[in-house]
């Protein structure tokens, strides 16, 4: 039997938990195995839940890091959304009013815009917090199966170093120590953060994907980081350079 195909996923948030539960009949087959780097240390992302460690006593006190809840808009989405909530990982948010009542959006001018222009979708939160969410994407779809992945958390890839045809081809990838992570076939980094000027600011190093595009030569990649880059985090992030040309 062929080895499986090593895949090294960055970033533990809806993205990149979404691509292993898309991965799943290839992982249950044996022909893809999946390593996922996160450097928080819990699953979710923009969607995770933290909870305190400092007192033993506030075990049920949890916080939703971002987003509290989110919609399901497509017949796809919403049939994963279900089946989600059918095995407890998530749950169908219920009011006493419909849920255009309660979600919408906040314009510039203070102004509350009701969701019913999107046509009601279906509003879901995490059972046990939002970082539910992602694990059950992560699992496969519930709460109790294995994880798809091996996790590592509290791991910040720092460089993607790209392996010449002698090696087998693929990417190596290094930790903020230098230490190898692993090498892969495929790598799919699902943090815009990894390729955005922002790295820098956090990590004290240019951004790896960043690096990546550089080091391999690859037209077509150094667009990618180029638009990601040119993404607006927040107020104060420095002004990106203009993307290039698209390769011919």
């Amino acid at each position: 039997m062929a080895e499986p195909v090593k895949i090294a996923v960055i970033g533990g948030g809806v993205s990149g938990s979404s691509f292993i539960y898309g991965m799943r009949d290839q992982v249950a087959a044996g022909r893809v195995a999946i390593s996922l780097f996160e450097h928080g240390r819990t699953p979710g992302g923009r969607a995770s839940t933290r909870k305190t460690r400092e007192r033993a006593d506030l075990i049920y006190l949890m916080i939703n890091h971002g987003s509290p809840e989110f919609y399901a808009s497509t017949a796809s989405f919403q049939s994963i959304c279900k089946g989600l909530a059918n095995e407890g990982a998530i749950a169908l948010i219920s009011t006493g009013k419909k849920p255009t009542d309660y979600f919408g959006t906040i314009t510039s001018n203070g102004s509350f815009v009701p969701d019913a222009a999107r046509g009601a979708p279906s509003y879901y939160g995490g059972k046990d917090g939002m970082a539910t969410f992602s694990e059950a994407l992560q699992r496969g779809g519930d709460l109790v199966s294995p994880p798809l992945a091996l996790a590592h958390y509290n791991t910040v890839v720092s460089n993607l170093t790209p392996l010449g045809a002698d090696s087998g081809g693929g990417w190596r990838l290094s930790s903020r120590s230098g230490e190898s992570l692993g090498d892969f076939d495929w790598v799919v980094v699902s943090s815009a953060t990894a390729s955005h000027p922002r790295w820098e600011k956090l990590f004290g190093a240019p951004a790896p994907l960043a690096l990546a595009a550089k080091a391999r030569g690859d037209p077509a990649l150094d667009v990618a980081v180029a638009t990601i880059g040119s993404m607006a985090f927040k107020v104060g992030d420095p002004p990106p350079p203009p993307p290039p040309p698209p390769p011919p």
